[in-house]
Protein backbone atom coordinates (compact mmCIF):
# COMPACT_ATOMS: atom_id res chain seq x y z
CA UNK A 1 0.00 0.00 0.00
CA UNK A 2 1.29 3.39 -1.29
CA UNK A 3 2.52 5.46 1.64
CA UNK A 4 0.83 9.39 2.36
CA UNK A 5 4.53 10.85 1.22
CA UNK A 6 3.70 8.94 -2.19
CA UNK A 7 0.35 9.95 -2.27
CA UNK A 8 1.01 13.18 -1.80
CA UNK A 9 3.98 13.57 -4.29
CA UNK A 10 1.95 12.13 -6.51
CA UNK A 11 -1.29 14.46 -6.22
CA UNK A 12 1.50 17.41 -6.44
CA UNK A 13 2.85 15.88 -10.03
CA UNK A 14 -0.84 15.82 -11.56
CA UNK A 15 -1.23 19.40 -10.02
CA UNK A 16 1.59 20.18 -12.11
CA UNK A 17 1.06 18.59 -15.14
CA UNK A 18 -2.89 20.47 -15.20
CA UNK A 19 -1.49 23.78 -14.41
CA UNK A 20 1.10 22.96 -17.67
CA UNK A 21 -1.94 22.17 -19.98
CA UNK A 22 -3.80 25.16 -18.71
CA UNK A 23 -0.72 27.65 -19.95
CA UNK A 24 -1.53 29.41 -23.09
CA UNK A 25 0.37 27.99 -25.77
CA UNK A 26 4.22 29.73 -27.09
CA UNK A 27 3.14 32.58 -29.72
CA UNK A 28 4.37 31.70 -33.11
CA UNK A 29 8.06 33.00 -33.59
CA UNK A 30 7.26 33.49 -37.38
CA UNK A 31 5.76 36.83 -37.62
CA UNK A 32 4.61 36.27 -41.28
CA UNK A 33 2.85 33.21 -39.97
CA UNK A 34 0.84 35.49 -37.41
CA UNK A 35 0.33 37.80 -40.48
CA UNK A 36 -1.58 35.63 -42.45
CA UNK A 37 -3.19 33.81 -39.53
CA UNK A 38 -4.51 37.11 -38.39
CA UNK A 39 -5.66 37.92 -42.09
CA UNK A 40 -7.40 34.54 -41.99
CA UNK A 41 -6.64 33.56 -45.59
CA UNK A 42 -6.67 29.82 -45.05
CA UNK A 43 -10.33 29.60 -44.56
CA UNK A 44 -11.45 31.33 -48.23
CA UNK A 45 -8.93 29.11 -49.74
CA UNK A 46 -10.10 25.93 -48.22
CA UNK A 47 -14.00 26.31 -48.91
CA UNK A 48 -13.19 27.08 -52.24
CA UNK A 49 -11.50 23.87 -52.99
CA UNK A 50 -14.52 22.19 -51.55
CA UNK A 51 -16.79 24.09 -54.21
CA UNK A 52 -17.87 20.90 -56.91
CA UNK A 53 -19.39 22.94 -59.29
CA UNK A 54 -15.97 24.85 -60.48
CA UNK A 55 -14.98 24.59 -63.99
CA UNK A 56 -11.21 23.29 -62.46
CA UNK A 57 -9.47 20.58 -60.48
CA UNK A 58 -8.84 22.36 -57.53
CA UNK A 59 -6.41 20.73 -54.70
CA UNK A 60 -4.71 22.54 -51.24
CA UNK A 61 -4.38 25.10 -49.42
CA UNK A 62 -1.13 24.42 -48.57
CA UNK A 63 1.72 26.80 -47.23
CA UNK A 64 4.88 26.85 -48.30
CA UNK A 65 8.24 28.68 -46.02
CA UNK A 66 11.05 30.30 -47.78
CA UNK A 67 13.46 32.77 -46.10
CA UNK A 68 11.71 36.21 -45.98
CA UNK A 69 8.46 34.91 -47.55
CA UNK A 70 5.56 32.70 -46.85
CA UNK A 71 2.84 31.74 -49.47
CA UNK A 72 -0.49 29.94 -49.03
CA UNK A 73 -1.40 28.35 -52.31
CA UNK A 74 -3.93 25.94 -53.82
CA UNK A 75 -3.37 24.58 -57.54
CA UNK A 76 -5.51 23.62 -60.08
CA UNK A 77 -5.67 22.38 -63.23
CA UNK A 78 -8.98 23.08 -65.93
CA UNK A 79 -11.29 20.03 -66.41
CA UNK A 80 -11.75 18.49 -69.58
CA UNK A 81 -8.44 18.75 -70.83
CA UNK A 82 -6.34 15.56 -71.54
CA UNK A 83 -3.31 17.59 -72.00
CA UNK A 84 -4.09 19.55 -68.82
CA UNK A 85 -1.40 17.83 -66.77
CA UNK A 86 0.98 20.08 -68.46
CA UNK A 87 0.28 23.45 -67.09
CA UNK A 88 -0.35 23.30 -63.05
CA UNK A 89 -1.85 26.75 -61.59
CA UNK A 90 -1.27 28.32 -58.35
CA UNK A 91 -3.60 30.35 -57.07
CA UNK A 92 -2.91 31.94 -53.71
CA UNK A 93 -1.62 34.88 -50.86
CA UNK A 94 2.37 35.74 -50.61
CA UNK A 95 3.57 37.34 -47.67
CA UNK A 96 6.97 38.77 -48.75
CA UNK A 97 9.62 40.85 -46.20
CA UNK A 98 10.29 40.91 -42.80
CA UNK A 99 8.16 42.91 -40.14
CA UNK A 100 7.26 45.86 -39.96
CA UNK A 101 8.03 46.15 -44.18
CA UNK A 102 5.70 42.85 -45.02
CA UNK A 103 4.14 42.85 -48.30
CA UNK A 104 1.07 40.83 -49.37
CA UNK A 105 0.33 39.96 -52.85
CA UNK A 106 -2.62 38.03 -54.17
CA UNK A 107 -2.29 36.41 -57.89
CA UNK A 108 -1.75 33.66 -59.67
CA UNK A 109 1.36 31.18 -61.51
CA UNK A 110 1.85 29.15 -63.56
CA UNK A 111 3.91 26.12 -63.57
CA UNK A 112 5.01 23.81 -66.55
CA UNK A 113 4.89 19.70 -65.76
CA UNK A 114 8.73 18.87 -65.55
CA UNK A 115 8.95 14.95 -64.81
CA UNK A 116 10.25 12.98 -67.87
CA UNK A 117 7.15 10.92 -68.20
CA UNK A 118 3.55 11.20 -67.55
CA UNK A 119 1.89 8.29 -65.40
CA UNK A 120 -1.92 8.87 -65.14
CA UNK A 121 -2.47 6.82 -62.23
CA UNK A 122 0.08 8.03 -60.36
CA UNK A 123 -0.14 11.31 -61.11
CA UNK A 124 -4.00 11.57 -60.68
CA UNK A 125 -3.32 10.75 -57.06
CA UNK A 126 -0.38 12.19 -56.22
CA UNK A 127 -1.34 15.93 -57.13
CA UNK A 128 -3.75 15.61 -54.35
CA UNK A 129 -1.21 15.99 -52.06
CA UNK A 130 1.19 18.17 -53.30
CA UNK A 131 2.82 19.53 -56.64
CA UNK A 132 6.51 19.23 -55.80
CA UNK A 133 6.42 15.70 -57.32
CA UNK A 134 5.90 16.96 -60.65
CA UNK A 135 6.89 20.63 -60.98
CA UNK A 136 9.38 22.75 -60.06
CA UNK A 137 8.29 25.82 -57.96
CA UNK A 138 10.81 28.38 -56.96
CA UNK A 139 8.27 29.88 -54.68
CA UNK A 140 8.60 33.20 -56.21
CA UNK A 141 5.43 35.55 -55.96
CA UNK A 142 3.39 36.10 -59.03
CA UNK A 143 4.59 38.07 -62.04
CA UNK A 144 3.33 41.28 -62.18
CA UNK A 145 0.53 40.74 -64.47
CA UNK A 146 -1.32 37.86 -62.70
CA UNK A 147 -1.33 40.11 -59.32
CA UNK A 148 -4.71 40.46 -58.55
CA UNK A 149 -4.15 42.52 -55.12
CA UNK A 150 -1.07 43.79 -53.51
CA UNK A 151 -0.88 45.90 -50.22
CA UNK A 152 1.84 46.60 -47.19
CA UNK A 153 0.65 45.08 -44.27
CA UNK A 154 -0.19 47.48 -41.39
CA UNK A 155 -1.83 45.75 -38.20
CA UNK A 156 -4.01 49.24 -37.76
CA UNK A 157 -5.52 48.52 -41.38
CA UNK A 158 -5.41 44.35 -41.04
CA UNK A 159 -9.68 43.93 -40.72
CA UNK A 160 -9.65 46.12 -44.00
CA UNK A 161 -6.90 43.80 -45.72
CA UNK A 162 -8.94 40.91 -44.19
CA UNK A 163 -11.78 42.44 -45.89
CA UNK A 164 -9.74 43.32 -49.25
CA UNK A 165 -8.29 39.93 -49.80
CA UNK A 166 -11.71 38.03 -49.09
CA UNK A 167 -13.44 39.98 -51.85
CA UNK A 168 -10.39 38.84 -54.07
CA UNK A 169 -10.61 35.85 -53.45
CA UNK A 170 -14.60 35.90 -54.25
CA UNK A 171 -13.65 37.46 -57.42
CA UNK A 172 -11.68 35.08 -58.73
CA UNK A 173 -13.78 32.31 -57.92
CA UNK A 174 -16.59 34.28 -59.59
CA UNK A 175 -14.06 35.12 -62.45
CA UNK A 176 -13.48 31.31 -63.19
CA UNK A 177 -17.60 30.79 -63.37
CA UNK A 178 -17.93 33.83 -65.85
CA UNK A 179 -14.61 31.68 -68.17
CA UNK A 180 -16.72 28.42 -67.90
CA UNK A 181 -19.98 29.76 -69.26
CA UNK A 182 -18.22 31.39 -72.34
CA UNK A 183 -17.47 28.01 -73.36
Amino acid sequence: MPSDEDADSRYEEILRRIADRQQPPPQSIDPLVRILNSLNVIEPLETLTRRRKLPILCYGPATKRQPDAIRVVLWYLPKGSMQSYKTLYLFGIWALGQVPNVDLIVGTRSLDYQASVYTAEAFWKLIKRDYATYYHDDGQPPPADAILYQATYSEVQRLTIRQQIAEVIQAWQDGLMDDSSDN
